[in-house]
């Protein structure tokens, strides 16, 4: 229970922080206004990273991550990627010793720092797109896997580079993401396909693709485990299915509120079009391979876009409708984030219960 009020003060606490933030759109280079924002953010960068630098035995990959970090020490075999081996490898030879907590902190810092810049670079509300990142859950979920995290807090910055069309930048950036977790070299053709503008036919063909999940099972399954051949030793996590259908259900009422509001012109909007087109492929790639493991690793990487695709399509609205959908939008995403405390002892999940080493008994 302490567990369930701290991250919901935590939530609460940060989002009105957020507040005290002026859009980037808004302010002027050298401004007191852009300097005011550099203070909340990296005040709310700071606390965000020392919650979860604070936390000890928090994550169902908590421990395996201390072992992860100890065979790259002493020069064991691992599966983890160079350029997170090289990290580890500086920490502990630079500490000459294990600490496997400063470790913890060093990623919890890159990944708050990482998303929350990313949020406040690319966003047209603030607020509203912070607020979606916390209540959706995904701060919370960098206690797990603090690897897929990092790289998924740029992920969401190369979001950015594809719409500006800085490919360059975007290849840079991906690449030295895959060097922590190589799953996000997939998005360099969901990406570049997300922003091309779709011909009607391609739905089909989208359709042909979730039937194929579904007839080729064990085929796509060999191939996946073809490419994460150590997954298969990670069953524990692992029912037959890796999909949150409460993902599914919030990807389906965003798209509905694409519809609704754009249906006319979001397809003509660079940005809007790339961040629908990337839900709507995660749509797919949920409902047609549902069975693949930790395939949610794989539908972040779109479904992530939905913090900024929200507060777009909400720009479209009239005032009185803006209002009305900017309450409901938050009290549904707040009824979400209950739901995922609820589930967050689970262990696939396990954030909860909240331990730091603070208090933990010598």
């Amino acid at each position: 229970m302490m567990g369930v009020l701290l991250y919901l003060s935590v939530a609460i606490l940060s989002i009105l922080l957020a507040y005290r933030v002026v859009p980037q759109a808004q302010t002027v280079k050298g401004s007191k206004t852009e300097a005011a924002n550099r203070y909340v953010l990296t005040g709310l960068i700071l606390f965000l990273s020392l919650i979860s630098a604070l936390r000890v035995n928090t994550g169902n990959d908590y421990q395996t991550y201390i072992d992860h970090f100890h065979d790259v020490y002493v020069g064991n075999y691992v599966v983890t990627e160079p350029g997170f081996n090289i990290l580890v490898k500086g920490i502990y030879g630079a500490l000459d010793g294990e600490y496997y907590l400063v470790i913890f902190a060093v990623f919890a810092l890159a990944t708050v720092t990482g998303s929350v810049l990313a949020i406040y670079g690319q966003s047209n509300d603030f607020v509203m797109s912070f607020s979606l990142f916390m209540l959706f859950g995904l701060y919370f979920q960098s206690f797990n896997t603090v690897r897929y995290y990092f790289v998924l807090a740029l992920a969401i910055y190369a979001y950015r580079c594809v719409i500006r069309r800085e490919y360059v930048r975007f290849l840079a950036v991906i690449v030295i993401a895959a060097a922590f977790h190589k799953s996000v070299l997939l998005v360099i053709p969901l990406y570049l396909i997300a922003v091309l503008p779709w011909k009607k036919w391609l739905y089909p063909v989208i359709g042909t693709g979730i039937v194929s999940g579904w007839i080729f099972k064990d085929v796509y399954t060999a191939l996946f485990f073809r490419y994460y051949p150590s997954y298969e030793n990670e069953t524990q996590y692992f029912s037959g299915n890796s999909v949150s259908w409460v993902n599914v259900a919030r990807i389906i009422a965003v798209l509905a509120l694409c519809y609704w509001l754009g249906k006319d012109t979001v397809e003509k909007d660079r940005k809007q079009r790339f961040y629908l087109h990337l839900n709507v492929m995660a749509l797919a790639l949920y409902i047609g391979f549902y069975y693949l493991p930790f395939l949610s690793r794989i539908g972040y990487y779109m479904s992530a876009g939905q913090i900024f695709l929200i507060p777009e399509m909400l720009a479209r609205a009239g005032d009185k409708e803006k209002k009305i959908l900017r309450i409901a939008i938050y009290a549904l995403a707040a009824i979400y984030f209950l739901f995922f405390l609820r589930e967050a002892t689970k262990i696939n999940i396990r954030i909860l219960p909240y331990s730091t080493w603070l208090t933990a008994a010598p």
